[in-house]
């Protein structure tokens, strides 16, 4: 009896599990139809912070890289000594200001699974582990969010001045 209930689960448990890949795949369908359209409008939320961002002393933007283009996927910032803030006071700054930014790029070997391990040394790596963060960027972000995302970072870039 235990035996038939357990198989009875397990085709029940394959069944909705198959049944929640093909919804998947059936809104990932619908969702590669607007990916040119998804792409081209975080590529201008990306130009629109390039653009505000561009005479902000310690602050530099992401860039494309020269052989390419990317999708936008995130848009980090880094910050170097003479940006008025630390990375996380400028994360707390935002925060504060109800924009959702995050830490930036992670060095694996700072993880705590990591600790004690042996590596090589690595300078740029935990430079810009210390000094990015990732600003908000989705393709339905409004004129509002964004402006209120810029507003909170020039304000921050303004502290000191």
């Amino acid at each position: 009896m235990i035996q038939e209930i357990r198989a009875r689960q397990l085709d029940t448990t394959r069944f909705i599990g198959d049944k929640v890949r093909d919804i998947q795949a059936a809104v990932g369908l619908v969702q590669l139809t607007r990916l040119d359209e998804a792409v081209a409008r975080r590529r201008e939320l990306a130009q629109s912070y390039r653009d505000a961002f561009a005479d902000v002393p310690g602050l530099r933007c992401v860039q494309d890289p020269p052989d390419g283009t990317t999708n936008v996927q995130s848009f980090w910032v880094e910050l170097d000594p003479t940006f008025p803030m630390t990375r996380d006071e400028l994360l707390a700054h935002l925060a504060e200001r109800d924009v959702s930014a995050r830490r930036g790029i992670m060095a694996a070997h700072r993880q705590p699974a990591y600790a004690g391990m042996r590596h090589a040394p690595l300078p740029v790596t935990e430079r810009l582990t210390d000094s990015t963060l990732i600003l908000p960027v989705f393709h339905e972000m409004t004129a509002d969010e964004t402006r209120r995302v810029v507003d909170a970072v020039l304000d921050a870039a303004r502290v000191a001045v």
